[in-house]
């Protein structure tokens, strides 16, 4: 399995999705593990975005509609569809109950949007 940096882009630009510290937030630029994930691929064309270092074990979480990190996978609400757009860019929609709900980056905050709206929601996908 491929480990990946996700950037995110638009006015965001520069900075990286990060579980570093047990906390799901946007960070300036690599600085270790925190800032690395595993796409996993699971059946019905989705997958789920695994922790590598300290976090190992954990996976970015929609549940209750929330954008946190949980000790593997408990449900759809660990679950994305990953949206290939011009690549290396991609977007990541829910499953299950939040699954009009997309993850974003809009206004310097991660949480989840109300559908795929532009860049606030694009990240620019890396392997290592």
């Amino acid at each position: 399995m491929a480990r990946v940096t996700l950037q995110a882009l638009g006015k965001e630009k520069g900075k990286f999705l990060s579980h570093a510290n047990n906390s799901v937030s946007l960070t300036d630029g690599i600085h270790g593990e925190g800032e690395v994930f595993v796409i996993q691929k699971l059946p019905k064309d989705r997958v789920a975005i695994a922790c590598v270092g300290a976090e190992i074990g954990k996976y970015l979480s929609h549940a209750s509609g929330e954008v946190t990190l949980k000790e593997g996978i408990m449900g759809e609400g660990e679950e994305w569809v990953m949206v290939e757009h011009e690549l290396p860019n991609v977007s990541f929609n829910c499953a299950g109950k939040e699954n009009n709900k997309t993850l974003s980056h809009a206004n310097g905050k991660v949480g989840l949007q109300d559908g795929y709206k532009g860049e606030g929601e694009l990240w620019s996908k890396s392997s290592i």
